[in-house]
């Protein structure tokens, strides 16, 4: 389900063949489905390798994820991985990946965006890093559009994105 003609589609492939973010089964990808809290910290733990988790909690399938995700501070301790992901969402959870990885996260500069007013306080930082490093370019417009939830190939190709920044 996802053309080769589409934007996204080789963010999908390299997301894929890497088994960050997978299928929604029977062969479908659904680039155009919502993506999830759980599906984010997902992502980002198959990224760190899928450590194991101690004491683990809970019964959903992105349970070792969000609590890995929740004690390196990637997200905060009531994250509830059912719910949509915004773009400010992401943002800051790969801003604050890269400082787990020990990346560059100097920031410089100012945030380019028409709608930059509408950032959260929380998230300015996070989307600078995104900014500077071509992670998140923004929506028709220059929009950063950070209340907006996003799909899942726009998450594949930020992290994409972000996978090859740190490579820089």
């Amino acid at each position: 389900d996802v053309a080769a003609s589409l934007w996204y589609s080789p963010a999908v492939a390299f997301v894929s063949a890497r088994e960050l973010l997978l299928g929604t089964g029977g062969g479908y990808f659904a680039p155009d489905a919502s993506v999830t809290g759980g599906e984010l910290v997902t992502v980002l733990w198959r990224l760190a390798g899928c450590p194991a988790v101690e004491g683990q909690t809970g019964t959903q399938w992105y349970a070792e994820a969000a609590q890995w995700a929740a004690s390196l501070s990637i997200v905060s301790d009531d994250f509830d991985g059912s719910q949509t992901a915004s773009r400010a969402d992401v943002a800051k959870a790969l801003y604050a990946m890269a400082g787990v990885l020990e990346a560059d996260t100097a920031l410089t500069g100012s945030l380019n965006f028409t709608d930059a007013a509408s950032i959260p306080e929380d998230a300015m930082d996070a989307f600078l890093y995104c900014q500077q490093n071509g992670i998140i370019t923004g929506r028709p417009g220059g929009l950063a559009a950070p209340g907006a939830s996003l799909t899942r190939g726009e998450l594949s190709a930020m992290v994409q994105r972000f996978i090859l920044a740190l490579l820089k």
